[in-house]
C-alpha cells in the first residue's frame, strides 16, 4: 500500500443538446427519448511523460449524449490514475483505458514514463541527482535501487549504515512499528568520474500499514455494496485511531451511508491513521469501486416513477405518452399489450368502472441487462377532473345493475335469488384474525411467498346446515392438529356469520392443486396442458361458504369487498382473480361456475374497487322507496313479476358538501 499526495478529481461535464421545437406548434408534441448511446470512443492526450508529470486526459466520443466514465490503469505504480488526472510515479509504460458504463464502449491509450531529462547530459552530478531521485527518501518494507542509467553508461553502487535497516543489495528494508532514519551512500561512476552522496532514508515503520490493511479489509475487493459502519479505533495499537472521507458524498458519505450509483463509479477514500502513543501520523488513498443499482432494484424504481409520472391514479387515457425512457434512471423503456405487440393506446370510450383495463408489459432495459415487468392500468378516453361527476358515474353504474330473479342450485340445495342492487357501503371488511399456530407443516406451512400475484377463488364444497365459517375455522384447526392429515389449507374463510384468516397473507397455502409450481409456469392437469401456476406458491386462497339456508349472494357480496381489498394491498387488475379451475381443473367454485355467476362477481368486485380508489372521502345513505318489496342494502324481499319497478334514493356527502340522487330500477327478467 503506498501513500500517495492529495489528489483533485475533475470532474468531466457532459453537456446536453436539445432540439428546438417548431414554432408556432399548437400542441408540444412529447420528446423521443430513445436511449442513445455512443459508438466509438478515443482518449486523447501526452503520451510520453517524465516522473513526476500531470496531465488531464480527454476522451472524444462521436455524440453529445449522456456517458458515464470510468478511467484505470494497467499499472498504477507507473501511472497513478484518479479520474482522468495521470500522474507519472516511475519508470515503465502502462495504458491507460476509460470505459463508457452505458455502452461498454471503451478506449486504450499507452503511456511512456521516462527519467526526467537532465539539464547536462553528461554532468556528473546530475547523474547522481537523478539515482537519488528514483529512490526518494522514504520506503516500506522493499525498494529498486537503480544500478544503472537508462541512457547513459553510468553505474551505481549503494551503501547503508545499517544493513539490517537497509540492505544494499537486496533492496530489502527493515520492518519496525515506528518510523527509522538510516544513513546510505549512492556512488555514481560515469567514465574517469566518480562522485557520492550521503543522506538521511526513512523507513517508514510497519504500525500505521498494519492498520491501514486492517482499516481496508473492511471493504471487499475494494468495493462498496451497502451502509458501513466502519471501524476506526484500534487499541491494540495503543489508542490508534483513522479519520477518513470520501470523494462523492452523494455516493458514500463521510458517515458510511451508500447510496448505489446507476453505474459502477470510482470513489476516492482519504484517510489517515493516526497513533498517539508513537507520535506517528499517515495519510492513505485508495481507490474503491461504488456497487450499481441491479436490474431489478432499477426495475423497482422504475416501477414507481411510472406509477407517479405516467398514469393517473392508475389510469391509462388516449393521449396518455408512454415515455420511451427515464433519464433520472437512465434506462430505456419498450411498452407491449398482451399479445406481445407494441401498445398503443387508442382504445374506444369505456365505463372506467367497468373496463377490464389492460396489461402492460415494458421492458427495461440499462443498456446493459433488461428485464421485464407487468403493470396494470385502468383505461379511459378522457380524463375525469371533477369529484362529482365520478360520484353521479358510480351510482349511475350500480343503478344501471340488472334486477333479475333466478333460481339456482348449491350443491344440493336450492336457493331462490329475487333480485338486488349493490348498493354501495362504505365499511371495510371486518376481519376475524385467527392465525392457527405452527404445527406439523401440512396446514401451516411456514413458506414464505416470493410473490402474491393471484386471489384464488372457492367454495367450500360443503352444503350441509351449519357449515358457516365459524365451523370451517374449527375444521381448519382440527386438521392442524393432526400429524396425520394430508395438505390443506387456505388464507380466508367467508360466510354469513363473516370473514375468519386462518394463514398469513404472505405464507404459501396448499388449495389450488397445482403443487409447488410458481407465478408464470404452465403445466398439465386432468388433460389440459395449459393450467397455470403460482396459484399456492404465489395466490390467497379463499373459501366461500354455501351452508343450507345461507343467502349466497350476501356473502358473495362480502367476498367481492374483500377481494377489492387485496388487490388495491398487492397492486394486481382483475385479471388476478382466479377460480381454483384456472390452476387444477377441479369444477370450483362449483355454485358460482354452476349458476354462471362468475361475471356477476367480478362486476362486484370492480364496483367496490372503483369506489376504494376513486372516491375516497364519500359516504353513501341508501334508502328504498319501495320498503314493501326492497330494503335498504338493495335486496329484494318479495318475489317481483316482470317489469315491476323499484325505486330508492341515495344521499352523498363529500368534502361538506351533501346530493341526493334517486333512481328507478325495473325486474328484467325472472329465469
Amino acid at each position: 500500500m503506498l501513500a500517495y499526495k492529495s489528489i483533485k478529481k475533475i470532474s468531466l461535464i457532459l453537456v446536453f443538446l436539445f432540439g428546438l421545437f417548431l414554432f408556432g406548434c399548437s400542441k408540444q408534441e412529447p420528446i423521443d427519448e430513445t436511449i442513445k448511446k455512443i459508438e466509438n470512443i478515443q482518449i486523447v492526450g501526452q503520451n510520453e511523460l517524465e516522473i513526476g508529470d500531470i496531465i488531464y486526459l480527454e476522451a472524444e466520443y462521436d455524440q453529445t449524449i449522456t456517458v458515464d466514465l470510468v478511467w484505470s490503469s494497467s499499472d498504477q505504480s507507473v501511472l497513478l490514475v484518479f479520474g482522468n488526472e495521470v500522474t507519472a510515479k516511475k519508470e515503465g509504460t502502462a495504458t491507460v483505458t476509460v470505459t463508457d458504463q452505458i455502452s461498454k464502449v471503451k478506449a486504450e491509450f499507452k503511456v511512456t514514463v521516462k527519467a526526467k531529462e537532465i539539464e547536462q547530459k553528461d554532468d556528473i552530478d546530475s547523474l547522481l541527482n537523478w539515482a537519488v531521485n528514483q529512490l526518494g527518501t522514504e520506503g516500506y518494507d522493499e525498494v529498486v535501487l537503480p544500478v544503472k542509467h537508462p541512457s547513459y553508461d553510468c553505474i551505481y553502487e549503494w551503501s547503508s549504515a545499517d544493513s539490517d535497516l537497509f540492505d544494499p543489495e537486496s533492496g530489502l528494508l527493515g520492518l519496525y512499528e515506528t518510523d527509522k532514519v538510516v544513513s546510505i551512500t549512492c556512488k555514481a561512476v560515469y567514465g574517469s568520474q566518480t562522485k557520492e552522496k550521503t543522506y538521511d532514508f526513512t523507513v517508514l515503520g510497519y504500525a500505521t500499514y498494519d492498520i491501514a490493511d486492517e482499516f481496508m479489509e473492511q471493504f471487499r475487493a475494494n468495493k462498496i455494496f451497502y451502509d458501513m459502519n466502519l471501524k476506526t479505533t484500534y487499541d491494540d495499537f495503543g489508542g490508534a485511531y483513522v479519520t477518513w472521507s470520501s470523494s462523492d458524498e452523494a455516493i458514500f458519505s463521510s458517515e458510511g451511508v451508500f447510496n448505489k450509483p446507476l453505474y459502477e463509479t470510482e470513489v476516492i477514500l482519504t484517510f489517515v491513521v493516526n497513533i498517539p502513543s508513537l507520535n506517528v501520523e499517515r495519510e492513505f488513498k485508495e481507490v474503491l469501486l461504488a456497487q450499481p443499482l441491479t436490474i431489478q432494484e432499477k426495475c423497482d424504481l422504475v416501477e414507481a416513477w411510472i406509477l407517479s409520472n405516467v398514469s393517473k391514479n392508475g389510469y391509462l387515457y388516449k393521449d396518455t405518452y408512454l415515455p420511451k425512457y427515464v433519464e433520472d434512471y437512465m434506462c430505456s423503456l419498450s411498452w407491449f399489450n398482451e399479445s406481445g405487440t407494441e401498445l398503443k393506446l387508442d382504445f374506444s370510450a369505456s365505463n372506467p368502472i367497468l373496463g377490464e383495463g389492460i396489461n402492460a408489459t415494458i421492458n427495461i432495459s440499462d443498456g446493459i441487462n433488461s428485464e421485464n415487468i407487468v403493470l396494470s392500468f385502468k383505461t379511459m378516453t378522457e380524463e375525469i377532473t371533477d369529484p362529482w361527476e365520478k360520484i353521479k358515474l358510480f351510482t349511475d353504474t350500480i343503478a344501471s345493475s340488472a334486477l333479475t330473479s333466478y333460481k339456482y342450485l348449491l350443491v344440493s340445495w336450492s336457493s331462490l335469488e329475487l333480485g338486488y342492487i349493490p348498493f354501495y357501503d362504505n365499511n371495510n371488511s371486518n376481519i376475524l384474525v385467527d392465525i392457527l399456530p405452527y404445527t406439523y407443516g401440512k396446514v401451516r406451512t411456514n413458506i414464505l411467498k416470493s410473490s402474491t400475484e393471484y386471489i384464488v377463488i372457492h367454495d367450500t364444497g360443503s352444503p350441509g346446515k351449519g357449515g358457516n365459517a365459524a365451523a370451517h375455522n374449527n375444521y381448519i384447526k382440527n386438521i392442524n392438529n393432526d400429524p396425520n392429515t394430508s395438505s390443506k389449507s387456505w388464507h380466508f374463510t367467508i360466510g354469513n356469520d363473516g370473514i375468519i384468516q386462518h394463514l398469513p397473507l404472505d405464507e404459501v397455502g396448499w388449495h389450488a392443486g397445482d403443487g409447488s409450481t410458481v407465478f408464470g409456469d404452465v403445466w398439465s392437469s386432468g388433460g389440459y396442458d395449459d393450467r397455470i401456476g403460482g396459484g399456492n406458491r404465489n395466490g390467497i386462497g379463499i373459501e366461500s361458504c354455501i351452508d343450507e339456508g345461507c343467502d349466497y349472494t350476501f356473502t358473495m357480496r362480502k367476498m367481492a369487498k374483500l377481494v377489492a381489498e387485496l388487490l388495491i394491498q398487492y397492486n394486481l387488475g382483475f385479471d388476478r382473480i382466479k377460480q381454483h379451475w384456472n390452476f387444477s381443473g377441479k369444477n370450483c367454485p362449483q355454485v358460482m361456475r354452476g349458476a354462471n355467476r362468475w361475471n356477476e362477481f367480478i362486476y362486484l368486485v370492480k364496483l367496490e374497487y372503483y369506489a376504494k380508489t376513486e372516491l375516497q372521502g364519500v359516504t353513501f345513505e341508501w334508502t328504498s322507496l319501495s320498503p314493501d318489496v326492497m330494503d335498504n342494502t338493495g335486496k329484494v324481499t318479495t318475489q317481483l313479476s316482470v317489469g315491476t319497478k323499484v325505486s330508492y334514493k341515495v344521499k352523498i356527502t363529500y368534502l361538506g358538501e351533501t346530493k341526493e340522487f334517486t333512481y328507478q330500477s325495473v325486474m328484467a327478467q325472472r329465469i
